[in-house]
């Protein structure tokens, strides 16, 4: 194919389409004997439209790629960064605070098909976020920031140092399934309260809230304002203990089981009663089963809330199981994903 060599080579501004990371396969990308693009440092257009190319920012489940990294270079007196497993085959979650973690744990508790963190709100027009998913109609582009900053005159932002436009981010952006089995999404913004309701006018968070609404808005997304603070520490301590490390086909395969099925008959009869340890042990006196293995059984059946257990209160297994677990997630549900348990 021949190409005009008098035609100007267009650029990212030029023709603003984010490259989406369907045209990077996981696979290849891999394979490619180069570095990552840093994002630490001055950020200038070359390193800008490497990251793109790259795939960061765009894909979904395993190929989906954090905007912003942690890297060894982040450090945050006041906040807790790191990584944390996902519950998505090789992908890791970037997470800047400690709200974004246990907002992530919950989200997979309540059945989140997917979660994305630190995903880029593009300054330039883009495709819509749901782009790239398999069985997805193709919706229209979605203005960029810049122009929904422009109307509502809020100062968009620049990289320090720079005139190129700052890429701003959504903590976390949820994918769900539909009941007709299509998709939606939902975006949570992992805000204190404090700063949420500051007085001041001017406050830089409050704008930037408010330049992620008026996007949403236009996407047709719901934001879900988080206040971790609201929930007591001890839930998402729960959450983490009792969170699943195997696939979630190896986990539909025990929850069919004869095995688990016995569990979930002998502890719904007993454990209300009883210590749940007592009644673990009696069932191992009756079937000769491992104790390890059903307190392991019994983990997943408390995370996926086959027995209904208040995850607000102690796991303490020697005293009996208190209801109010399924009730908690189909509250958690409705006011997270806007769905019906």
């Amino acid at each position: 194919m021949k190409t005009n060599p008098h035609k100007p080579r267009s650029s990212i501004l030029d023709e603003p389409r984010v490259l989406s990371s369907t045209l990077y396969p996981l696979e290849d990308f891999c394979a490619r004997p180069h570095r990552d693009p840093p994002q630490t440092g001055k950020m200038t257009m070359q390193k800008l439209l490497r990251l793109i190319r790259a795939g960061y920012g765009q894909g979904h489940l395993h190929r989906y790629k954090s905007w912003l990294r942690v890297t060894k270079h982040d450090y945050s007196p006041v906040s807790n960064v790191g990584h944390m497993q996902s519950n998505i085959k090789g992908r890791l979650h970037h997470v800047r605070a400690l709200s974004e973690a246990r907002s992530a744990i919950l989200l997979y508790w309540l059945g989140a098909l997917d979660l994305r963190d630190q995903y880029p709100v593009w300054p330039w027009p883009h495709d819509h976020l749901s782009w790239g998913l398999d069985g997805q109609q193709r919706l229209p582009k979605l203005p960029g920031l810049m122009e929904i900053a422009r109307e509502a005159s809020i100062d968009h932002g620049v990289y320090l140092g720079t005139t190129l436009p700052y890429v701003a981010t959504l903590d976390l952006v949820s994918t769900w399934r539909k009941a007709d089995g299509g998709y939606y999404f939902v975006a949570h913004e992992c805000k204190p309260r404090d700063l949420v309701f500051d007085a001041d006018p001017l406050s830089r968070t409050k704008e930037r809230l408010q330049l992620t609404r008026l996007y949403l808005k236009v996407a047709e997304l719901r934001q879900h304002l988080v206040h971790i603070e609201d929930y007591p520490s001890r839930f998402f301590v729960n959450l983490d203990a009792l969170r699943p490390t195997i696939t979630k086909e190896h986990q539909e395969k025990i929850r069919i089981s004869r095995g688990y099925g016995l569990l979930i008959e002998h502890c719904s009869r007993w454990a209300y009663e009883q210590p749940v340890n007592a009644v673990l042990t009696e069932l191992v006196r009756r079937t000769a089963a491992n104790l390890f293995e059903l307190q392991a059984l019994s983990h997943l059946a408390l995370w996926h809330q086959d027995l209904d257990h208040d995850l607000r209160e102690p796991l303490e297994p020697w005293v009996p199981l208190r209801p109010g677990g399924r009730a908690l997630k189909a509250s958690l549900l409705q006011e997270w994903s806007g769905a019906s348990a």
